[in-house]
């Protein structure tokens, strides 16, 4: 059995995801009849996180790799924690979902899913209190993943030994990486995965798509609305039969019209997919935005001390919610909803450009950069 590199892997029968994947794809290739020795590798939301783990010292094999809204860093981007932010509702639907194995292999209590009691979520999590609480609702989880998750707050150790970015080196096989713009869920691994393996400098051919889509869409839907947007096409059958289908035909059977671009990505608001031989663009500058007092935003930074500082009062109490309903989970099209009810609370500070003089076309990564300076108000009571 080929053995990885990384340093958890101990002892000879240590497994993973990789190993698991090079000896199945090993015991294809000699036992299936009439295969050709080429073999594709793809999988979306979890899947997509098991075929990224088939890049890292993958089997001779394997010619063709997408990875689709994969996990690249599940405590800095990805379910659980998005960007540091833990994802509430989305994990506890989730996670309360699982049951117990049984004591064989594909044996399994029933399920019993979570029942809130209430409609409304958003009361439901304030009745809740901290998360620590959340441990009285999710007994039959019966599993590690979510108590790991309330232990590991903050980015430490656990998690990013289960990055899968820094172990993407020397790939062999082509890789066509694929997200959606309004992927609640898996929106950072595609990102993460694609600067890493440039990064890297790996000779195999490599391929970013990012559609106007929600969580692992373009592979069941026809892609052309989601919530209320009308993106004018059926971007998921587009996605299918011009990139997908033709990228594993030339990669496993060398059918097909060639390689494709670096980047083909949706342009949302003219609705037209682009191509890019470079990703960012070649032709791409840095801008700088910054946030000034009194909600203003411009691309010059403020002149004075005064119009670098903000503030809002938060109160725990009063979270601000994402969309004005919550119901059970979180729904797949929320990130295209009207979210301009926020910007009425006080708690809440939004920020507008003047009347721009032309367009302006966002493309490659944004970074945002906050500083904080938090106020502490002290009130002491002396009696004589």
């Amino acid at each position: 059995m080929r053995r990885r590199t990384k340093t958890h892997l101990d002892g000879a029968t240590d497994t993973d995801p990789g190993t698991d994947t090079y000896d199945s794809i090993d015991w294809l290739v000699k036992n299936i009849p009439n295969n050709n020795g080429r073999v594709g590798l793809w999988g979306v939301s979890y899947p997509g996180f098991y075929a990224a783990f088939g890049l890292i010292d993958s089997h001779p094999a394997l010619k063709a790799d997408s990875p689709q809204a994969p996990m690249a860093d599940v405590g800095n981007g990805d379910d659980a924690y998005h960007n540091g932010a833990f994802f509430l509702t989305a994990n506890f639907g989730f996670y309360t979902g699982f049951w117990p194995r049984g004591p064989k292999p594909g044996e399994h209590d029933a399920p019993h899913p979570f029942a809130p009691g209430t409609k409304d979520d958003y009361d439901f999590y304030l009745r809740m209190g901290p998360l620590s609480n959340s441990e009285l609702y999710t007994t039959n989880i019966r599993t590690k993943y979510w108590s790991d998750m309330l232990d590991h707050p903050n980015y430490d150790e656990f998690w990013a030994s289960r990055a899968l970015g820094p172990d993407m080196h020397h790939l062999s096989a082509p890789v066509l990486l694929v997200g959606g713009w309004f992927d609640a869920e898996d929106l950072g691994g595609v990102p993460k995965l694609f600067h890493a393996i440039e990064a890297d400098g790996s000779t195999a051919a490599l391929t970013l798509v990012m559609g106007p889509w929600s969580h692992g869409e373009w592979s069941r839907k026809d892609g052309d609305k989601l919530g209320n947007l009308n993106f004018g096409s059926k971007t998921g059958e587009f996605f299918r039969e011009k990139i997908e289908a033709p990228f594993f035909m030339q990669s496993l059977k060398g059918e097909g019209h060639g390689k494709l671009p670096k980047a083909w990505l949706f342009e949302t608001g003219k609705n037209e997919w682009r191509k890019f031989q470079e990703w960012p663009p070649k032709n791409a500058t840095h801008r700088s935005l910054y946030l000034e007092a009194r909600g203003k935003l411009s691309f010059s930074p403020p002149a004075s001390a005064a119009e670098k500082f903000d503030e809002y009062i938060s109160d725990p109490a009063r979270p601000v919610p994402v969309t004005s309903e919550i119901g059970n989970g979180m729904p797949g099209d929320y990130m295209t909803r009207d979210q301009r009810f926020a910007s009425r609370r006080t708690d809440v500070l939004t920020y507008e450009t003047e009347p721009l003089p032309h367009d302006v076309t966002l493309a490659g990564p944004v970074t945002p950069v906050l500083r904080f300076r938090p106020l502490a108000r002290i009130l002491i009571s002396l009696s004589s």
